[in-house]
This record gives C-alpha cells, structure tokens and sequence, in this order.
C-alpha cells in the first residue's frame, strides 16, 4: 500500500517540507483518482440527459470540456489539503487561496464516521468524518486514507478520552470509557473485535418488510422527475414529439379505458404499486444490507451497505433524547424504530440523517433492545399518567373551530356544492380525539417520558442529567381551563431537541417542573 506520507525521507508520522520533517501528511496518493471518479458517476445521469436533449449541439465535447476543471480542482484539493496527529489534537490545513487551519483536540471529537464504496473497499481505503459537538457539518473529512490511518486516528482519540475519563471522577450510570469507532481494517465484512457486543443484526426478511414499510421509491422518482424538468427535457423536441402522438391517440385510450374490463384497470393500477414497492425493497436492501449494531465501552456502532459499507459511532453519554417510533404500518406489523438526537447533531446536518440507531425491531426485542442501549430512556415499565380531564375537549374545539374558518368560506362562495365538505369534520373530530386520548407522560429517577400518535406513536425519553431548561408556559386559553404546557430542552438542535407536554393541569406542572429541575440539578451535566 503506497505510502501517505509527504513525499521524501520521513518518519511513519511526519511529512517533508524544505528537507524539515513537520509531522504532516497527505492524504491517499489515489484520492484525486476516487474523487474524479465519483464527480464522473454523480455526472453521468445529467450528461446522458444533455446528450438527449440537445440536438444539433456537439455535447460531447462540451461535457469533455465539464471535466476538465473537475480534474483540476480534484489535484488542487489533494495538492493543499494536510493534516498531522500532534499530541492532544489533530491538525487540518486546507485551501488554495483562502487557508484554513483547523485545530480539533482529540477529547472533543464525538464520532469518526467511515464510510467504504466498493472501490475503496477493494483498495483497502475509506472516507472519514470527524464529528464535534458543534453539530452543523463534519469538522474534518479526509477522502481518502488507508484502513491503518483510520485506526490511527481511533486509537489516538480514545487514549485521549481514557485519560480524560481517568481523571473526572465517574459518576453513576455514566462510561468510564468513551471511544469511537471506525470500520475495521478488512474489505470483506466486519469482523469484531472480543470487546464489541452485539445488540441487534437484521437479515433478510427485516429488510424486505422495511423495504414494503418505506416509501424510498417516492424520493427517487421525484428526483428523477426533477432532474428531468432542471434540464429542460419538457420542452424538448423528443418529449414535445412524443406528447403530440399522446394526444393524437387520447381519444382512442379514453374510449377503450371505458370499453375495458374495470379489472384489468384495476391490476394495471396494482402492478404500478408493485413496481414502486419492488424498488423501494431493492433501494433498502442495497443500503441497509448487513445492518448490526453493537456496543463497544460507551459507544453505540452501526455498520451497513451492500456496495458502499457505512460505519457510524454514536457515544452513548452523548444522546439527548431517544424516540420509539411506530408508523401505522409498524403497529400493524409489531414493529418499532429506534431514533436518538446527541447533543448538537442538528436537523439537515450530514450525521443527523444517520441518527437513528435502529431501522426496524419487532416489539418482543424492543425491551431487550433498549436496555442493552440505554435502560434510563426504556418506557417499558413507566408508570403513564393521563393529561387534564378536559384535554380531550380542548383538542376536539380546536379543530372544530379551523375546520369553521376554512369550511364557511367555501360555503358561502360555492353553497350547496361546498356540503360535502362537511363530512370531513366527524372525521377530524375523532383524530382529535384519538389524539387526545394517545397522550400521556411518565416520570421516573432517571428520565422523563412523553408519548403521542393517533396513528402512529411516537414515545420520547429525555435522561434528567441532559435536561438543560424547563419552560412552563401558559396561553390565555390554558390559563381559562386552569392548564399549562412544559418545554423540556436539551443540548441537541433537531427535531427532538425537547419534549413539549400540553394540557397538564396547571398545579400538576408546577410541580413537575419544581421535581425535574430539583432532580436535573443534582445530577452534573456532560456533553
């Protein structure tokens, strides 16, 4: 494996610059290589969209011409980017014209994420992300480096973090040993080391079922669809073309849709849905094939991918929030997913998308699963306590009073024609209701819990020692039906940054918050 090292006479750490060894090193010699690749393959659909849409227009010249500054500005990132492994921290330099030197102190590094496409894997190489707490995007990505730097990197981090745990004194519930993982130093699969602990793997027919659950194919037809309208193909010749004979023959479809046996319309309509189940498996399978997570120390790891293996760290101590998510589908089936936030992973961040830590679960392991993650966040034996008497009444007035807002001005402007609107409002009014009844909260020593979903679930667990604020609020509404409503926050930005609990009866929320921000106070918060 070729060296990564600065080109000259080195040490297995240090780089050359000016016959000066300063520990600096470059990244894979192949990197410009991969990197060219990949802007080929992200390239390729929008190049054989131009082809088919510009007649009389020497594409291919013009799409040779498109890679040229690609090539160059694949050299030019390789050319300037550098880092080295100094004592406590790693150092990152980058840029062409506008230098960037970044310092990332190896205890502040909350995960490396690795991930392997099916070159790199057969290269024994990996694309590497290193995570902060500052959440917004990745401090660091090194695109590519070998197995053993990754390793190298990993092993640094965590004797820093172990001599960081060595020296706070531990507290109960919490890791004394905090490391982050990396994807092991194989190309075949993963293979785990005697420390790691396996919690959950799914096979075959878990990916199957999630594949029918999901909706993946939707997002990728809407992209296709998109692309397709960004490069004007709409209004191209070819599709103009093919439009007029649509419309030449419309009549004649029309007619023998209506001549045709409503069956068959039926079963056409039926392989339609089949075809976009079929690809929604396919697209799950290919990205959640081998899916295990374990848990090594105080960290949660989760591996997957047929083609591109994805390897991701989540620090235990590092979770805000956990949700136990159950779409309608899911509660058919006795299925569950496993979502957390950790402290400032933001929504619409690379790592947030990953931030689930379980894709599907059967409900018989979902106990089991959770007290081998995080027992304090497991609703299982929590005690659920109902809302205010009138919550339900509030909910159901509520929507009866928008369903009014949007509904009479229809009448008065189509009358009679606008009636059958009005037999959506039962319908709404039992959503409410449903809704009303499915919440509830649950307070234990260690976490609070809120629950919610009239068709789904969905059950939140904030950890009291990441409570960070707890709002009481009061509208002129709640403060009518004596009611108040508690924010519960934490370090994290997503969606589940906290937990809102409505309707509880005004003295109840008093009193919860005085006992959470009691219990939140004697225990020290950690990051």
């Amino acid at each position: 494996m070729p060296s990564e090292i600065v080109t000259g006479e080195t040490t297995p750490e240090g780089g050359v610059e000016n016959g000066v060894d300063d520990g600096y090193r470059r990244l894979h010699p192949i990197t410009p290589f991969l990197d060219f690749i990949n802007v080929i393959l992200r390239f390729l659909l929008p190049a054989a969209v131009f082809v088919l849409v510009s007649r009389g227009v020497p594409a291919e010249a013009w799409i040779a011409l498109a890679t040229i500054p690609m090539t160059a500005a694949a050299v030019l990132r390789y050319a300037f980017y550098r880092y080295r492994f100094a004592e406590d921290e790693i150092v990152v330099k980058e840029g062409v014209f506008n230098k960037r030197e970044r310092h990332i102190p190896y205890e502040r590094i909350q995960n490396i994420d690795v991930s392997r496409n099916l070159i790199q894997r057969l290269l024994g190489l990996a694309e590497a992300s290193v995570e902060t707490a500052s959440g917004t995007k990745p401090e660091a990505v090194f695109s590519v480096l070998s197995l053993s730097s990754i390793e190298e990197m990993r092993e640094r981090v965590q004797s820093a973090k172990e001599a960081v745990s060595t020296s706070i004194p531990a507290q109960a519930g919490d890791p004394r040993s905090l490391t982050v993982g990396a994807e092991d130093d194989v190309a075949s699969e993963p293979v785990f080391s005697p420390d790691d602990e396996e919690i959950l793997r799914l096979g075959i027919g878990d990916l199957l079922l999630l594949g029918v659950m999901s909706n993946r194919s939707l997002p990728f037809v809407a992209g296709i669809w998109g692309l397709l309208w960004q490069f004007d193909f709409f209004e191209s010749d070819l599709f103009l073309d093919f439009a007029q004979r649509v419309v030449r023959v419309a009549p004649d479809l029309v007619d023998g849709m209506t001549k045709t046996n409503p069956l068959f319309i039926a079963l056409s309509a039926f392989a339609v849905l089949v075809v976009l189940r079929l690809l929604s498996i396919a697209m799950t399978f290919t990205s959640l094939y081998g899916f295990t997570l374990t848990r090594q120390f105080g960290d949660l790891r989760t591996q997957m991918g047929m083609f591109t293996r994805f390897s991701s760290t989540i620090p235990i101590h590092r979770i805000q929030a956990l949700q136990v998510r159950s779409s309608l589908w899911q509660r058919w089936l006795r299925r569950a997913t496993i979502r957390v936030e950790t402290a400032g992973s933001k929504a619409g961040s690379i790592a947030a998308g990953r931030r689930w830590i379980v894709p599907l679960v059967a409900e018989e392991e979902l106990a089991e699963v959770l007290e081998r993650t995080q027992p304090e966040s497991s609703p299982q034996n929590v005690e659920w306590m109902p809302l205010h008497r009138h919550a339900v009444t509030r909910l159901m007035r509520r929507q009866f009073w928008i369903f009014g807002v949007i509904a009479l001005p229809l009448l008065i402007v189509f009358r009679f024609q606008a009636l059958p609107v009005f037999a959506l409002l039962p319908l709404l009014l039992w959503r409410a209701r449903s809704l009303g009844r499915s919440m509830g909260y649950g307070l234990t020593t260690d976490a609070v819990f809120f629950r919610r979903g009239w068709l789904g679930r969905t059950t939140t667990a904030v950890r009291l020692n990441k409570i960070q604020a707890i709002d009481l609020r009061e509208s002129p509404f709640d403060r009518r039906w004596e009611m108040a409503s508690l924010h519960i926050d934490t370090a994290s930005s997503g969606q589940a940054n906290w937990v809102r609990i409505p309707f509880l009866p005004a003295q109840v929320a008093i009193e919860i918050r005085d006992q959470l921000s009691l219990e939140a106070g004697r225990h020290a918060f950690r990051w």
